[in-house]
Formats: structure tokens, C-alpha cells, sequence
């Protein structure tokens, strides 16, 4: 029955249920020694046909298996992109079945979110409505966190369509304390697409949240993503994106020194705002004190020719 569910073989399974002679949950509720049931496997290859024979078969009851994880039908359907299997476990297992959260928090909304499974999102949305989604969370990691992560822009897009802008400036507290936004990984891969598919969901404000400590726009210079750099003071302006400091005091120009990033040091010249080249942190240290602890002769070099 195993193998006849995985592979979609219908008439198979059929076939066996008549001899079965009535120990059916022996045949189709058996679960494989790696944790595999007739209906997970269906769900996972998308078999949508095997979905709604076992359903006949069985009734709702055989889509209760869940994998040695705690992951349901419906969200193992959802992660591999098989609409029409969450489709037909729609039909015959409803709402109480896509609410099913394993262990860890995962539902069938979230792990669509995290594989950039539109569609599937998408329908879950259309039958769970936007609270469902609003609610999922892993650790304290939203639906569109965990889509900026894997730089799903068409989902965060989606998500900026159907949630409020609050959800997007929602933090996730990492193991030290700080807090990082759904903004954060975007900026250090500066994926300016995924920015501005944030943007448009959380506007301005989300840009404005420190993340982990830092405002966003310095985490860009340190880690040398000048488009991201720039978007951000397209959307901030110039002086604000560029002259962001910690809340310690310490300036971007000093990051981008430290860490060589000369296009940086750069745009802020090119803006006239060669001062900021000058600024101190708490601790008297300028940029070029960054730049010399860098061991970075670019950046030195960079900020004496603006001062020399």
C-alpha cells in the first residue's frame, strides 16, 4: 500500500482494500519504520488522486499521520509546492487538518512562506483567512522573516498585500538578547528586491529599527552592499541613511572604514558629506583610527585625500 501510494497507483490501492477483508487501518494507517504513511506519501509527491481514494476508503481519520517531526499532510504538501494535494486535503479533511502545528511550531502556512511556495500560500490564506497566517511563528520568527531570509519577494509581496503594516516591524530576540527585523538578512545579502518588497509592506518605519544593535543602513556599508546602501538613502535620505550611528555612537563611515568598504566611504564624499568622515565615536576614534585598525590603506587613504 506504501509503495502504491507513492508511486499513484489507484487502482492498486483499490484493488487492495477489497482484499483486505475490513483490516484496512492495518493496510493504509500502517506507518514505514522511517516514518512514512500511505497518505503522507501521496501528500508529499502530490498525488491528489491517492488523497481522495483513501479518503473514500477510509475517511478523514487516515490523514491524522504525521511524520516522525510532527509535519501533517497538509504541510508537507505545502513545502513541496503540491496545490492540488492541499487542495483535495482541503476537501476532505478541512480546516482541523491545516491547523495541525508540529512540534516546533510549523504549520502548513509557514513552511509555504519559508519555500516560497506562492500558490500554495496563497490558497491557505484563501481558506484560513489572514489571522492564520498573522499567528505563525517559529522562535519568534514570522511568515515574512522567514521569507526574506530565502529572498521569496513574491511572497513577501503577497504578505504586504494581506497583513497590516504592524506585522512587518514585529523582531525575533535572538539567544543574546538583541532583536533582529524581517529586514535583516536582505540588508547583509543586499537583496535590494526583497527591501523593497518589505518596504512596501512595512514602510519606512521597518527600515528605521535597529537590527541586531545596528541600523540597517550601517549594516550595509560593513558589509559592502552599496546597492542596498543606496536604496536606503533614496527611501530615508541621503543624510539620514548615511550618517546613522549605534546606539553606542558609532558612525557608519567608522564601519566602513573598519572594514575596508571604500565604495561607502565613497558615496558619502560624492554626497558632500565629507564630515561625517570626521566623526568620533564615545571613545575619541575616528574613521580613520577604523581604517588604520583595519589595517585597510584604501580607506586611509580615501579619508586623507578628503582631509588632507
Amino acid at each position: 500500500a506504501l509503495v502504491a501510494s507513492q508511486n499513484g497507483h489507484e487502482e492498486v490501492l483499490q484493488r487492495l482494500f477489497e482484499a483486505s477483508e475490513g483490516y484496512w487501518r492495518l493496510l493504509f494507517g500502517k506507518v514505514s519504520p522511517d516514518g512514512w504513511s500511505c497518505s503522507l506519501l501521496a501528500s508529499v509527491l502530490g498525488h491528489a488522486g491517492v488523497l481522495r481514494l483513501l479518503n473514500r476508503l477510509c475517511g478523514p481519520a487516515i490523514f491524522k499521520t504525521l511524520t516522525k517531526q510532527g509535519t501533517s499532510c497538509a504541510t508537507i504538501s505545502a513545502q513541496n509546492g503540491r496545490l492540488d494535494a492541499l487542495k483535495t486535503l482541503w476537501e476532505c479533511a478541512g480546516r482541523e487538518h491545516f491547523s495541525i502545528t508540529s512540534a516546533d511550531g510549523t504549520t502548513c502556512a509557514y513552511t509555504a512562506a519559508q519555500t516560497g511556495q506562492l500558490p500554495c500560500l496563497a490558497f491557505i490564506h484563501s481558506v484560513m483567512g489572514s489571522s492564520f497566517l498573522l499567528k505563525a511563528k517559529i522562535s519568534g520568527r514570522t511568515l515574512v522573516a522567514s521569507a526574506s531570509i530565502g529572498g521569496h519577494v513574491a511572497v513577501i509581496e503577497f504578505l504586504a498585500e494581506h497583513c497590516p503594516s504592524e506585522y512587518f516591524l514585529q523582531v525575533e530576540t535572538l539567544p543574546d538578547g538583541k532583536t533582529i527585523t524581517c529586514a535583516h538578512t536582505p540588508t547583509i545579502n543586499g537583496d535590494v528586491r526583497c527591501l523593497k518588497a518589505l518596504y512596501k509592506g512595512g514602510g519606512a518605519d521597518l527600515l528605521r529599527l535597529p537590527s541586531s544593535g545596528r541600523p540597517l543602513p550601517i549594516i550595509a556599508a560593513e558589509h559592502g552592499r552599496i546597492d542596498a546602501l543606496r536604496f536606503f538613502c533614496e527611501v530615508l535620505g541621503t543624510e539620514e541613511a548615511l550618517g546613522s550611528k549605534t546606539e553606542k555612537g558609532t558612525s557608519l563611515a567608522w564601519f566602513a572604514a573598519l572594514n575596508s568598504r571604500v565604495e561607502a566611504l565613497q558615496l558619502i564624499i560624492d554626497q558632500n558629506l565629507s564630515p561625517l568622515l570626521l566623526s568620533k565615536t564615545p571613545g575619541g576614534n575616528t574613521p580613520a583610527h577604523a581604517a588604520a585598525r583595519g589595517g585597510s590603506v584604501p580607506a586611509l587613504s580615501l579619508i586623507l585625500d578628503a582631509y588632507p
